[in-house]
């Protein structure tokens, strides 16, 4: 998710943004009509007492049947939101201004609240400056010193760190060249990791290091980068490397707070961000993550779990069991089956968290709409899914596909219409009615909503603003795959995972730019097509 005032990446379910405080669990008030769409697509409001063995066993007899719900649904749509269709398209149309400010991400922000592969080195002039400060009384040294100027000053970094060492080679105990070759070092390292090239920038940063050991921003840089290789070992011993250098680095504790926290292992997560917290207790990163994992902590303490290859699933008492295998089955299944379909294996675990209704809105606190979440973890209220495995295999897929996601955008930014619009479609491609019946209603009405307007957090939307967010978000991916192949969708995440802009990941992924994707969509759907 991002935030709605300065699109920060998130993870789903923020409440408050760590950059710009701006409350993401604000919603607009909710007339009727949300209420009776809201429990009409959200099965976890009904059926909240039953046990857990009543659900596993009803889970287990349940026949695929069409629900007589959404058959009702589907046709009070049309009607509910033809009449609400102009009031929601204020709300999400009219931010076309705002919307393409987010457009180029800012390089020096973390794309997500505690992890980042941003380093904090500057370039070029981290290299420059040091460089600058070089003096040699030879003038086979000068030359050499001078020429690695120019090249820095033309961004030839590479031919920098060549005409340093021969510098040194004339002077080896010049200490002075060893922080100026391991500085360009440093810079070529953050540039490949920039651009999604995490191994080279790990050598880079090896190469630093080599010629210069006491920099903590070298240990960071390399702390991040081994993170974006799954390399939680080798990262978690960098960035304690780098706090030990500089004991107030709180870029450090947030990546090996988030280096427990993705592990589910949250008791050591709470520690580091408490020191960034004593550091700069205005830190509200730290803030937020800290009242967020001691939520999770008090419910999850007494929590058991199963695994399989690919999944960790955690919940509470041993009644829940079979819910947990039923679960485990059906996202063994979304693994195969989307995966076959997408070509993506996640590499790492995914983590799925079982919750009572109760405990999911406590540690969440997530929108009345919100049927489960995916914030680096699966987390679901398993309660009311006892008449209706179906709505319970669509949750399941859909908050896969958002891990999926995850795993190859990585700290990219993912338009929110793109993420959201591939979770629908793996969720139930023959089960989606009433989202037919509300894009048929936008397009009686004729409403279209920019695709630039629904890259942004659907969070603070009422019900009925984010059935018509994710309706929109369904037609656009549709269409991209009929026109453009799912390979090329894929190719659009992996450029994204390269820290690309979508207007730099569509031109790439697709070969077309993006205001061409955006024209060719609005032609479609103006022609009654999606």
């Amino acid at each position: 998710m991002f935030c709605k005032s300065c699109y920060a990446n998130l993870p789903d379910g923020t409440e408050i943004c760590p950059k710009c405080n701006a409350n993401l669990a604000a919603k607009m008030p909710i007339e009727e009509t949300d209420k009776k769409m809201d429990s009409s697509t959200n099965s976890n409001d009904s059926s909240s007492g039953s046990s857990s063995a009543d659900i596993a066993m009803d889970i287990k007899k349940r026949s695929e049947r069409p629900r007589a719900g959404v058959i009702i649904i589907g046709s009070l749509a049309g009607i509910i939101f033809a009449f609400l269709a102009f009031v929601i398209y204020q709300r999400i149309d009219f931010r076309p201004s705002v919307q393409k400010e987010a457009l180029i991400p800012d390089k020096a922000q973390d794309s997500q609240p505690v992890q980042s592969n941003k380093t904090t080195i500057a370039l070029p002039k981290a290299a420059e400056d040091t460089v600058q400060n070089i003096t040699a009384a030879d003038p086979a040294i000068q030359k050499h010193l001078q020429d690695s100027k120019d090249y820095i000053l033309n961004g030839k970094f590479q031919n920098a760190v060549e005409s340093l060492k021969m510098a040194l080679e004339k002077n080896p105990a010049n200490q002075e060249i060893k922080k100026a070759i391991s500085a360009t070092y440093g810079v070529i390292a953050a540039k490949k990791a920039e651009t999604g090239n995490y191994k080279d920038a790990v050598d880079d940063f090896k190469n630093a290091i080599r010629y210069f050991n006491e920099d903590s921003k070298l240990f960071l840089g390399m702390g991040s980068a081994y993170l974006q290789l799954n390399k939680n070992t080798e990262a978690a011993d960098a960035l304690n490397s780098a706090a030990a250098l500089d004991p107030n680095l709180v870029e450090a504790y947030h990546l090996l707070a988030d280096i427990y926290y993705k592990n589910d292992d949250v008791a050591k997560a709470v520690p580091y961000w408490e020191k960034v917290l004593s550091i700069d207790p205005s830190d509200q990163k730290a803030r937020y993550f800290l009242s967020k994992a001691n939520r999770e902590k008090d419910t999850n303490e007494k929590f058991t779990k199963e695994l399989t290859s690919h999944f960790t699933i955690r919940f509470e008492g041993q009644e829940e069991r079979e819910v947990g295998r039923i679960v485990l089955s059906i996202l063994e299944d979304a693994y195969r089956e989307i995966g076959r379909e997408i070509s993506i294996y996640p590499e790492t675990e995914v983590i799925v968290y079982l919750y009572t209704k109760q405990q999911f809105r406590d540690v969440t606190r997530s929108p009345s709409w919100a049927g489960a979440l995916y914030d680096g973890k699966i987390r679901i209220p398993i309660s009311g899914y006892n008449n209706d495995m179906t709505q319970l295999k669509r949750n399941l897929y859909h908050e896969y596909v958002h891990a999926l996601v995850r795993s190859i955008v990585k700290e990219g930014r993912c338009p929110t219409w793109l993420n959201e619009g591939l979770a629908q479609y793996f969720e139930d491609k023959d089960k989606l009615d009433y989202r037919r019946e509300m894009i048929k209603a936008l397009q009686k009405n004729k409403v279209v909503i920019p695709v630039r307007n629904l890259e942004g957090s659907f969070m603070g939307f009422s019900s009925a603003q984010s059935h018509v967010a994710y309706s929109v978000s369904l037609a656009i991916v549709e269409f991209m795959i009929d026109r453009y192949g799912m390979y090329n969708v894929k190719r659009v995440l992996e450029e994204l995972g390269k820290n690309k802009t979508i207007d730099e990941a569509m031109r790439d992924g697709l070969s077309i730019p993006y205001e061409v994707f955006q024209k060719e969509w609005q032609s479609d759907f103006e022609k009654g097509r999606g």
